[in-house]
């Protein structure tokens, strides 16, 4: 149950002037906790037409906790001053003091977003399922991402905590995260779209059980533009136990089980299949999987409203952003590419060779 002592409340009523302030402010204590600590660092870099990551972790717990989801993404030492500095910070393990906010809970509005703080450029949203406070400010190029104790946060919290940052980092660029999977093999990638529940997770862990690469399972980030490509952003898992123990590979491995919650494990997949993922690749197709027990997986072709219409609800409504241009980005994306139902089987390994061989052909 979500209190108010969840995120710490106002200290006094702050004037219009004073609340103004408040993303500079945060800054500022970002910077002065900077210089009097010593945080560790990590930066990725995505693509040239997308900003990288500059991370900031204020603990080796946080770095530990938060990380291990990009554990694969190859590790870059200097960035550039357009690097977005992502901090990672909570009260349990740093002495950072978040500086008093000039709202709680009561003003919460949809999706976690606090109306007044919530525009082009600043954005405070509060995640209540995981209890995380997410600050943005784009002018002051951070992100903060807070929460009391990150030994507390979910599982899922823990497989895609890059998700926020990502989707606001890249909205004045040409490339947005979508809820998706993405597989490929020497030929590119497909993306495997659809709602929670269509058959994302287990054809593409499928894919990677027979030998294909693989770039994400929940959520990818696509450049729409000129080339379209895929970037690979989490090396995180989350299905059944029973998929993952029909998953096995020829040499008898099988998926490592981390952590187990509410049906569904999560795992991490570098250590086991580091040569399979991989950091982009060109995209070829959309596919939209159809559990429909086929004897025989087979794609059929799809418009591309019908395709729209399966990709861009479940993108546009999990992360509060800016709507129409995300819309614009993901209708331009789909009508550049092909798009099928890709009619499913109950046999894994026949829909994974089946997506192999359709790719091949593309």
């Amino acid at each position: 149950m979500q209190t108010k002592s969840d995120i710490p409340g106002p200290a006094r009523k702050e004037s219009e002037t004073e609340a103004g302030d408040f993303f500079a402010k945060i800054k500022k204590s970002l910077r002065s906790y900077s210089i009097q600590s010593e945080l560790i660092e990590r930066g990725i870099h995505f693509g040239d037409s997308i900003h990288p990551i500059k991370a900031h972790f204020g603990s080796e717990t946080l770095y530990q906790y938060l990380s291990r989801a990009w554990k694969h993404l190859p590790a870059h030492p200097s960035l550039s001053d357009k690097a977005l500095d992502l901090y990672f910070l909570d009260e349990a393990t740093t002495d950072y003091q978040l500086p008093p906010l000039p709202f709680n809970l009561k003003e919460v509005g949809l999706q976690g977003i606090f109306p007044a703080y919530f525009n082009e450029a600043e954005k405070a949203v509060w995640q209540f399922g995981s209890r995380v406070l997410y600050l943005y400010d784009r002018n002051r190029n951070y992100c903060l991402f807070w929460t009391r104790d990150v030994r507390e946060l979910p599982n899922w919290e823990l497989s895609f905590p890059l998700r926020y940052p990502v989707m606001w980092g890249s909205e004045t660029t040409d490339a947005i995260m979508l809820h998706a999977a993405a597989v490929g093999n020497q030929n590119g990638a497909a993306l495997l779209v659809g709602k929670s529940g269509s058959g994302k997770s287990t054809t593409s862990l499928s894919a990677l059980a027979s030998g294909m690469q693989f770039l994400g399972e929940d959520y990818v980030l696509v450049n729409a533009g000129d080339p379209i490509e895929v970037y690979s952003l989490f090396c995180s898992a989350k299905a059944r136990s029973s998929t993952f123990e029909q998953l096995n590979i020829n040499d008898g491995q099988t998926f490592p089980l981390n952590i187990e919650e509410n049906s569904r494990r999560l795992t991490y997949l570098d250590e086991n299949y580091a040569d399979q993922l991989v950091d982009k690749l060109p995209v070829r197709t959309l596919l939209l999987p159809s559990v429909d027990h086929s004897d025989q997986p087979h794609f059929s072709p799809m418009t591309t409203g019908e395709l729209l219409t399966a990709l861009a609800p479940s993108c546009l409504f999990q992360i509060p952003c800016n709507r129409p241009a995300a819309l614009k980005k993901i209708t331009q994306l789909v009508k550049r590419l092909p798009c099928y139902r890709f009619h499913l089987s109950t046999d894994l390994q026949r829909n994974a060779d089946c997506l192999n061989q359709f790719l091949l052909k593309l």
